[in-house]
């Protein structure tokens, strides 16, 4: 059959359409040559397909090579010191990963190797996940002040290489460099934002589109979880702590954006920001109470994910108490300057990828634990084979019995 025909028949279902978009092709040689002049033109499918791979191929290209048995970074590096903010002292957490590190001893065995495999995986989605989050906050609040923030300009330009220092799906890869593209041109001379004065405009639809990746790296990382290796009482609550950290980064970007507006275009703002507003801190609250539930069946998840319902500035407890209470973020704008919004958010959001981090790192414990018990028990039972087939090695032989004869040992000459 040839390969085009393959193709569209396994078109036919909605499971062979997904997986035929989603994976990366190996036989593109065979994919890019025409049909035999015999045959009837390709499809719209295939010709779909087709562009969609010559595009994957592209980017893959343009980005560069990693190597393909990289080991899971290590768990997040916390360096805590101390640092003066709004006149008190705030404890200062620094996100680093080292891919250089591999979490585990297992070396033998296709399970482990497998699990090994799902660290990696995971780990470099949760670093994708932390940096384009951080990507859309320094964005947000950059294209909010029209671009005269020299400090946020700084940070967009350090998250955009942490995030494409990561490995990123090549689905979300065009996205981030279109979005970033469109960035770019709002600021640029003759741009939206400074031609238009759309600041308040540009900033939100920023806002949603990075909050759109974002949910799709989530929802990767979530069936790598669930569905390659397992639902458990931590792994439920990884995936819920992931959600809750992303709804606190997003309203970190939405506030911070929203400080950097100047206060002329700030009833620019579309309606729907404020819905959005509303929607995240309830949800929120929503997954705080799902964490909560968890931790209390659990002492070990207790003491994990304890701290991320404390937020250790004041300023910040204070600050997002009165967002909750009446979700007026004009009146919270007022109160603080952009780079202290920031800083204060970042250090807890940067606490919460701690906290991820260990979570991480316990589901994946148990995980290779449950392999190397599954090894364990295979290895039992060919032992059992092995002793069962022993007196056969010895000389015995076993025989069915025949006419009322017994299993006897061999006669030997």
């Amino acid at each position: 059959m040839p390969f085009e025909d393959s193709v569209a028949s396994s078109s036919q279902s909605a499971d062979g359409t997904c997986h035929l978009l989603e994976c990366d092709f190996l036989a593109l040689s065979a994919l890019s040559q025409p049909s035999a002049p015999s045959s009837s033109p390709p499809s719209a499918f295939v010709a779909k397909l087709r562009a969609k791979q010559l595009v994957r191929m592209t980017v893959n290209r343009m980005r560069p090579l990693r190597p393909t048995g990289i080991a899971p970074p290590s768990p997040i590096r916390m360096t805590v010191h101390t640092a003066a903010s709004v006149g008190s002292a705030a404890t200062v957490y620094s996100f680093q990963t080292s891919s250089s590190e591999c979490i585990g001893s297992h070396t033998g065995g296709s399970s482990s190797a497998c699990s090994r495999t799902h660290s990696a995986t995971l780990f470099e989605r949760q670093a994708l996940l932390h940096f384009l989050q951080c990507e859309r906050g320094a964005s947000c609040a950059w294209l909010a002040s029209g671009g005269e923030l020299a400090e946020i300009g700084a940070l967009v330009t350090k998250f955009r290489a942490q995030t494409d220092s990561v490995d990123i799906p090549s689905k979300v890869a065009i996205r981030v460099y279109a979005l970033r593209n469109k960035v770019d041109s709002a600021l640029a001379l003759g741009g939206a934002v400074t031609a238009h004065d759309l600041h308040a405009t540009e900033f939100y639809a920023a806002l949603r589109e990075y909050s759109a990746l974002c949910d799709v790296v989530v929802h990767e990382a979530e069936e790598l979880v669930l569905v390659e290796i397992g639902a458990s009482p931590a792994s439920l609550a990884l995936t819920t702590f992931s959600r809750f950290k992303e709804t606190v980064a997003m309203i970190r970007g939405f506030l911070t954006g929203s400080v950097a507006l100047p206060s002329a275009r700030l009833d620019e703002l579309p309606a729907r920001a404020f819905a959005d507003l509303v929607v995240a801190l309830h949800s929120q609250r929503a997954y705080a109470q799902e964490l909560r539930a968890a931790a209390a069946a659990s002492p070990e998840l207790r003491k994990l994910i304890a701290p991320c319902f404390r937020m250790d500035s004041p300023e910040l407890a204070e600050l997002h108490w009165q967002l909750e209470a009446d979700f007026d973020f004009k009146a919270v704008r007022a109160k603080i300057p952009v780079k202290v919004c920031w800083d204060l958010y970042t250090e807890h959001v940067n606490k919460l990828a701690h906290i991820e981090r260990m979570l991480a790192a316990q589901v994946m414990a148990k995980s290779e634990l449950g392999a190397h018990r599954q090894n364990e028990v295979a290895e039992m039972l060919r032992e059992a084979v092995r002793t069962i087939c022993l007196p056969a090695q010895h000389g015995a032989s076993c025989q069915p019995a025949q006419h009322g004869a017994s299993c006897q040992p061999a006669q030997h000459g």
